[in-house]
């Protein structure tokens, strides 16, 4: 295989690591270039290029794989996310009547680092989700002519803390309120004294939330999505710990938020919960679970760390 060290035209690796006589080993190749590229099997000798070393020596081996292949350009969508898939969201009423509230602990440890996912369904077009945006809270939508809206709470975010953060959107009165509370461990802490909620009127109505996904920690964009790769494309991955997402069809209260989020179990009385999701449950596998009642489980994408205990502590109020 040849590449170019600047653009990295052509790459492939095998897919084990050891391997003995009689194994299967397989060689994954993407290439950037138009045309074919030649595969061979090649004995390396000496690998020295140093102007006082043995030089660069190989000598091919006859191998039944040897020989030309189109070049394909094989894309991979790299960060790690989770997401609740298209399927599970069709039987979810559409919001945009009702309102909703998207809440989640976050504990940023680049909240300066652009645009990030908390936790939502918007994509270009439709949905809304809860994001960090330039360091501030946000909730990113979708208006009723399907134009993206960002509506900012005009708080930093502090790095490096847990904090609760949620958007409650009320089409009644057209606003959505942006609130964030730190999360007290010790009485000497002073770094933020009272809990911040910005309300903020919606240029226009909000389109249905439901579309391709509900995602975790970052966005889902079809518009950046490489030519040839299917299914959904994330972008917008967020940097920190996440936890305790939660989502109703109605707008809640600051008290209503705090409850919902101290609770370890889903409210049996609540009929409002779309999704209430437990990170801590499958934490030996892929998948997340949802503890609501519309069984919304999803599974994680490139193996986002798990199991890091949030331990909650007082909030200022």
């Amino acid at each position: 295989m040849t590449k170019s060290f600047g653009k990295m035209e052509i790459v492939g690796y095998a897919d084990r690591m050891h391997a003995v006589g009689g194994d299967v080993l397989g060689v994954k190749v993407s290439c950037q270039l138009s045309g074919s590229y030649e595969a061979d099997l090649v004995r390396i000798v000496s690998a020295d290029r140093a102007p006082s070393g043995a030089g660069f020596e190989e000598h091919v081996v006859p191998a039944a794989f040897a020989g030309g292949y189109p070049a394909i350009a094989r894309t991979g969508n790299t960060g790690s996310h989770a997401r609740v898939e298209h399927g599970l969201l069709e039987g979810l009423p559409a919001l945009d009547r009702s309102g909703f509230t998207l809440q989640a602990m976050i504990y940023p440890t680049l909240p300066e680092a652009g645009r990030q996912g908390l936790c939502g369904t918007w994509r270009p077009g439709a949905g809304a989700s809860l994001i960090i945006d330039d360091g501030e809270l946000a909730l990113l939508h979708a208006d009723a002519a399907g134009e993206t809206r960002v509506v900012r709470s005009g708080q930093k975010l502090l790095s490096k803390r847990w904090q609760l953060v949620s958007a409650a959107v009320d089409p009644v009165s057209q606003t959505v309120t942006l609130t964030q509370w730190p999360v007290m461990h010790a009485r000497f802490e002073r770094q933020c004294d009272e809990p911040v909620s910005t309300t903020v009127t919606l240029a226009g109505s909000i389109s249905p939330v439901k579309a391709d996904c509900f995602v975790f920690a970052g966005l889902s964009d079809p518009d950046e999505r490489p030519i040839g790769h299917s299914g959904p494309w994330i972008t917008g991955h967020y940097n920190g710990r996440l936890d305790r997402v939660r989502w109703t069809d109605k707008p809640l209260t600051n008290a209503e938020v705090e409850a919902l989020c101290a609770s370890e179990h889903c409210p049996s009385n609540d009929d409002s919960v779309l999704g209430c999701w437990d990170f801590s449950r499958g934490i030996d596998t892929v998948d997340i679970e949802d503890l609501g009642p519309h069984a919304l489980h999803g599974r994680t994408f490139n193996l986002p760390a798990r199991g890091d205990r949030l331990q909650l502590g007082r909030y200022r109020t």
